[in-house]
């Protein structure tokens, strides 16, 4: 499983993920030294935790193509729908792109389109107002990308 935008990898302990669930995570973020070498080879799946709302609008599409181009069976994002708490340097909020999960899920479909991607895709949604994670109401969704869920 690949660990798209990990950060410094403190989410999880990567020896404890590997004993406790028996899966092999790969780290990686541009960011950060130690994890910024660009995997060259495929994965099973793909986590991309709170991530998409920090890029800047006219890169998501091309940052979605590489997440799912990674991805052979699954791929589950985090994504914020509202703005952070934090601001950056130059006073912009620190979520870039604040678009509700519609925009988003074209946006996966978009992206999917162009790389294929994987058959299996799940979203769990931090909507405005809410301090929850959830997914239109429910704690997560999954949808084909064939305009459905």
């Amino acid at each position: 499983v690949l660990d798209y935008g990990s950060g410094k990898g403190e989410a999880y302990t990567v020896e404890d993920v590997q004993r406790d669930w028996g899966v092999e995570i790969t780290c990686y973020d541009p960011a950060v030294p130690g994890f910024k070498t660009r995997p060259k080879e495929k994965f099973d799946g793909v986590i991309c935790n709170d991530v998409m709302e920090h890029i800047p609008e006219d890169h998501v599409p091309m940052i979605l193509r590489d997440v799912l181009g990674y991805a052979t069976k699954f791929a589950f994002f985090q994504i914020c729908t509202r703005k952070a708490k934090k601001s950056l340097p130059d006073g912009r909020n620190c979520h870039l792109t604040i678009k509700n999960s519609q925009w988003w899920l074209e946006q996966i479909d978009q992206a999917r389109a162009v790389v294929g991607g994987p058959e299996i895709i799940r979203v769990v949604w931090h909507l405005e107002g809410t301090d929850r994670l959830m997914a239109d109401g429910t704690a997560l969704e999954q949808w084909s990308g064939e305009g459905g869920q």
